[in-house]
């Protein structure tokens, strides 16, 4: 074969049956002559016969070029491609503005053979690289936000070899339709009438893909598997076991199978402190979730870190989830308080192994936060500088337990209800019978029902239950215990003639009180890939490699693992950020089929590619035939609206 003809938008060749409207025109529109008897004369017949040749060869012609108008122009739109083999080496193609995107998100990372799909795709854009010439126009760009804005230029010619290698996958990854949008306003800015955009990618489906385009988009696979294999660490949480100085914890996890066939003897493992100290086997069917749980039973002084992680060789960006908290021996407490507080109290402290210090609030600084474990806060009147105290404990990740006191005026219960999340009415002198207590908090999962029968507490106000906080202990519908940020005792303990302040009950309750609010440094393990952070005069280490500075800004989580944080003159914090979605792990390809200059290529995308890539396009050729047709069109008609003249 000499040549090889292919329509670039060969969709629009269904217009090609407009050719006929012309040949339609002349048949339908053409009026039947009314005959006029004369008196004989021959020669007019004789030239009004000739004359009627002339025109219907005219008209033929006419009709001819008109039918060619509408289909040439109709082909020059299809954008045909004349392949010739002899132009193959020379490559010669129209000069053509190609935006080039490389799926950069974590699906790419399944691996498939001996190579990743990312790296596979690097490889195919290499071969796209290699059919750009000089005088094309080509721009990478990826699903990373902060990568396209340093990185993603305009360049002539072939895409630059050194950038491929510099990019990797992101944790944190923009919508495709977005990175199309960009694409689109990047190539608008050059002056190219033929443009691209190419896709390099897993497939992986995702809701808001464009459905047409005004350029073409072709998006380039890089591998055909349909489903793929995956089980994920899709969740870990640190929970006390409030038992001794030691606290266990106390790790829960969720295993996902994000697979569409059961898996037998998965291998789980807790790595902490970078030394595997926990192993087991899981069986998931299809699709399941699994909750489970290992028991770290004596952690190191302290910041703790670790991983569940889950084997999996072929994607591993969701095997592991990281998870850190605090072990505290030394318990140091700090007492706000504008009263002595009831020696029967501080017993109760010394029991628990804790020393403490009584604060001057005018000495108290956010600085000195970090020596304290917990804190005690025993006022009848808040001071305003108060409020910035507890605000400054709280944002600083530690707790305090809050007696509550006789004697607050309007303005500080105002303040106490928005802080507590409960209404406080009135001063409350009546003994009330203990009726309810939280079997499934933390702090008073130890007790039952049981436990609380016919005692009687002396609460120091009336507290109404509002949403959003934790009820601890209620008798009837009066909150005595409850925990909101901070945790609040609405007990009398000033009190030390009411029979519950030595009843068996009470000392194990404000052991275990003191215990939870000790908890402070336990990381909520909230922080995710893409989340913000503000910090000020700040040092990060990310999984431990060399310290950034961060100066009154917030600093974006780029990766999964654990964060080491000094901030300011205060103590290192170690933060665990994974993953927040785990829409990558399920991998579903996309079902879309080609339409409206949308094209979803095979495993043979360079054969298509090459259609546009070797050989001409020679649409503006045809479109140059148009104008002498139409030309050729104007010259027939003037000729005979002269002679008729």
């Amino acid at each position: 074969m000499m040549f090889n003809l292919s329509f670039l938008n060969a969709g629009i060749l269904i217009a090609g049956l407009a050719a006929i409207i012309p040949l339609l025109i002349h048949l339908f529109a053409k009026q039947k002559p009314k005959k006029i008897y004369f008196s004989s004369l021959l020669f007019i017949k004789k030239s009004l016969k000739e004359r009627n040749k002339s025109i219907k060869i005219k008209n033929i012609l006419l009709i001819i070029i008109r039918t060619l108008i509408i289909l040439l122009s109709i082909l020059a739109i299809a954008r045909p491609a004349l392949k010739i083999p002899i132009l193959k080496n020379k490559q010669a193609h129209h000069d053509t503005a190609v935006a080039i995107i490389l799926d950069n998100s974590l699906s790419m990372d399944y691996l498939t053979d001996t190579e990743t799909e990312f790296q596979k795709a690097k490889s195919t854009i290499q071969k796209i690289n290699n059919m750009l010439m000089d005088k094309d126009i080509s721009i990478l760009l990826t699903r990373d936000k902060s990568w396209n804005q340093l990185n993603s230029q305009i360049t002539y010619g072939k895409i630059s070899e050194e950038i491929l290698p510099s990019i990797d996958l992101s944790w944190n990854c923009e919508k495709m339709s977005d990175v199309i949008e960009i694409a689109k306003q990047k190539l608008q800015e050059t002056h190219y009438l033929n443009k691209e955009i190419y896709i390099v990618s897993d497939y992986q489906n995702e809701n808001d893909l464009p459905l047409e385009s005004d350029i073409p988009i072709f998006y380039i696979p890089v591998s055909e598997i349909e489903s793929r294999h995956n089980i994920a660490c899709i969740r870990s949480e640190v929970q006390s076991v409030l038992t001794g100085h030691n606290q266990k914890k106390t790790i829960l996890f969720d295993i996902q199978n994000f697979s569409d066939q059961p898996y037998n003897d998965v291998i789980i493992k807790m790595t902490l402190n970078s030394a595997v100290v926990a192993e087991k086997m899981l069986s998931l069917q299809a699709g399941q979730i699994k909750s489970e749980s290992f028991i770290v039973p004596a952690p190191q002084p302290g910041w703790n870190h670790g991983w569940i992680e889950v084997k999996n060789e072929r994607f591993t960006p969701d095997n592991r989830h990281f998870f850190s908290f605090f072990t505290d021996t030394k318990i140091h407490v700090g007492i706000l308080a504008d009263s002595p507080i009831p020696k029967s109290f501080l017993s109760m402290l010394k029991l628990y192994g804790a020393t403490y210090e009584i604060i001057d609030s005018q000495n108290f600084s956010n600085s000195s936060i970090s020596q304290y474990s917990f804190f005690i806060v025993y006022y009848n009147q808040f001071p305003a500088r108060l409020h910035l105290m507890l605000n400054s404990i709280k944002n600083q990740n530690k707790n305090a337990l809050i007696l509550l006191k006789n004697g607050m005026n309007s303005e500080d219960i105002n303040w106490l209800e928005n802080l507590s999340g409960t209404k406080i009415s009135k001063h409350d002198s009546k003994e009330h019978r203990l009726s309810y207590i939280n079997v499934h908090h933390p702090l008073t999962n130890l007790f039952t029902a049981q436990h609380i029968r016919n005692q009687e507490v002396l609460p120091v106000y009336h507290l109404q239950v509002n949403s959003g906080i934790n009820p601890l202990i209620q008798a009837s519908d009066n909150l005595i215990a409850h925990e909101n940020y901070f945790v609040f005792w609405n007990i009398d303990v000033s009190n030390e003639k009411q029979d519950f302040l030595y009843e068996s009950f009470f000392p194990v309750f404000a052991y275990r009180s003191f215990q939870y609010v000790n908890m402070s440094h336990q990381s909520k393990n909230d922080y995710y890939c893409g989340d913000p952070i503000e910090l000020f005069d700040a040092q990060i280490k990310e999984n431990f490699n060399p310290p950034l500075s961060v100066k009154n800004s917030n600093y974006t989580f780029t990766k999964t693992g654990i964060y080491e944080i000094t901030e300011k003159e205060n103590e290192p914090v170690l933060i665990p950020v994974n993953i927040k979605s785990f829409q990558e792990s399920g991998y579903q390809r996309i079902k879309q089929k080609s339409k409206d200059n949308i094209y979803f290529l095979d495993s043979q995308w360079e054969n298509h590619i090459l259609q546009s890539r070797l050989g001409y396009e020679i649409w503006k050729y045809l479109f140059v035939l148009v104008l002498f047709l139409i030309l050729a069109e104007m010259i027939l008609i003037k000729k005979h609206e002269n002679r008729i003249s």
